[in-house]
């Protein structure tokens, strides 16, 4: 007996929605037109609670949130005090992911911060479809299970899952050249 063919639907996601006017009214723009379906949302971009709003008026645009812990101001008081050093900032993906994986800042304290991202997106009454996170951080090793585990926890269905970007990052012919670039 065949099977009956599945629908098969292509998202094409586009992240950083909020971390700033011109990135998130692109963004919606790309929406308009038919070519993007769905949009990561940065919780702590200078954007998003200018434009959180205009999500609602799109129709048929998916949402997740887009967790940033690796550029602009955290959420948290806790994370802003244990930045202090970088002036209350998060200091790049490199920085972060080595104090992480240093144990430096503790998984603990970033989930802290991803629930807080997590938490402004839904109180500001988004449907959240998935969870992603900048420059694939989430994807750390001490990170991964945590932020699997406090989507569902928060109702979120679906969390990126990726090992490309991370495939052999931390041998030192990658590190040395890229933490030179910061």
């Amino acid at each position: 007996m065949p099977k009956k063919n599945k629908k098969v639907q292509l998202i094409i996601n586009a992240d950083d929605y909020g971390f700033s006017k011109s990135v998130s009214e692109g963004i919606l723009d790309a929406h308009r037109t038919g070519l993007v379906t769905a949009t990561g949302i940065m919780a702590n971009g200078s954007y998003f609670k200018k434009g959180v709003h205009r999500l609602f008026d799109t129709g048929n645009l998916d949402t997740g949130v887009h967790i940033n812990i690796t550029s602009g101001y955290p959420i948290t008081k806790d994370m802003g005090k244990k930045l202090s050093k970088w002036g209350g900032t998060f200091p790049g993906i490199f920085k972060m992911a080595t104090a992480i994986l240093k144990n430096k800042i503790s998984p603990e304290l970033v989930m802290l911060e991803f629930q807080a991202q997590i938490e402004r997106c839904l109180k500001a009454g988004l449907v959240i479809f998935f969870a992603n996170s900048h420059h694939h951080v989430h994807m750390l090793p001490p990170l991964f299970k945590r932020t699997a585990n406090l989507a569902k926890h928060l109702g979120i269905p679906f969390v990126r899952y990726t090992t490309a970007e991370w495939v052999n990052c931390f041998k030192p012919r990658v590190i040395i050249p890229r933490s030179c670039m910061e």
